[in-house]
């Protein structure tokens, strides 16, 4: 596994207390925990103990790599990668949501990679009524400086969740109500061919690879957007945003209806 790097929008805590009383007191900000290989303090090993227990990310790196990330900092051999943006646990999201059956759309992200397409999603998830958005711990992107810029704040107002994997949220979504729905430009279904479900858990594929076989099967349905030219597929920010909408609409219309 290449060893993390120091990026310019990400926040980092080094030192062995410092990044114990973060992981104790704030867990949900942290992206990833380093622990350089040669590091064996009694905190260290809590430090681990506790990642594993709580399912935090981290890495045992070389001491050079945490160098490059605290440059001229006494980081006693460990840092954590800090988001800006705070990440709630899934296992609270139904508390976060309109009570069934009211209706309401949640946005889950299948190992989205790009941050910039991570913030165009959630800055239109803000816009079109969407209540919150979940996304899998590891290999996906995550709330950073450039997800908040491209957010044009918006990551800060929506809540963001994260989950060990998106199968666990689908679990926790289905019994107050939700209908996923799988964006998949193979399937035979268009999005507008029936109306979209009052309580939409909406699933977008990350670039290049889409939904993921495992959580493709566990949707309740797949859709389509309809289009024309020889493209095959959009920009997974610009289909999110073409769903999200369509659902906007159908709750808009129903509400308005005499």
């Amino acid at each position: 596994m290449p060893e993390e790097r120091s990026q310019p929008d990400q926040e980092t805590a080094w030192g062995r207390n410092s990044v114990l009383a973060l992981i104790e007191g704030t867990p949900n900000r942290i992206k990833k925990i380093l622990i350089a290989r040669d590091s064996h303090h009694q905190s260290i090993r809590k430090i681990e103990e506790i990642c594993r227990r709580e399912s935090i990310p981290f890495q045992k790196v070389e001491k050079s790599s945490i160098d490059r990330i605290c440059p001229d900092a006494a980081h006693q051999g460990v840092a954590a990668l800090v988001s800006p943006v705070e990440m709630l646990d899934v296992s609270t999201l139904v508390e976060h949501l309109p009570p069934n059956p009211e209706p309401a759309m949640v946005i889950l992200l299948d190992h989205l990679q790009d941050p910039g397409n991570l913030g165009s999603i959630v800055r239109s998830a803000e816009s079109l009524g969407a209540s919150a958005i979940v996304i899998p711990k590891r290999r996906a992107a995550l709330p950073t400086g450039t997800v908040l810029k491209a957010s044009a704040g918006a990551a800060a107002r929506l809540p963001i969740f994260t989950a060990p994997n998106l199968l666990f949220a689908l679990d926790q979504l289905e019994p107050a109500g939700f209908w996923s729905v799988g964006l998949d430009h193979h399937a035979s279904d268009t999005l507008d061919g029936k109306p979209l479900p009052l309580r939409l858990a909406l699933v977008v594929g990350g670039e290049g690879q889409g939904i993921s076989r495992p959580v493709e099967m566990r949707c309740d349905e797949r859709r389509k957007i309809p289009m024309d030219g020889k493209a095959g597929s959009l920009n997974a920010s610009v289909a999110t945003a073409i769903a999200m909408y369509e659902w906007k609409r159908m709750i808009d219309k129903a509400g308005s209806a005499p």
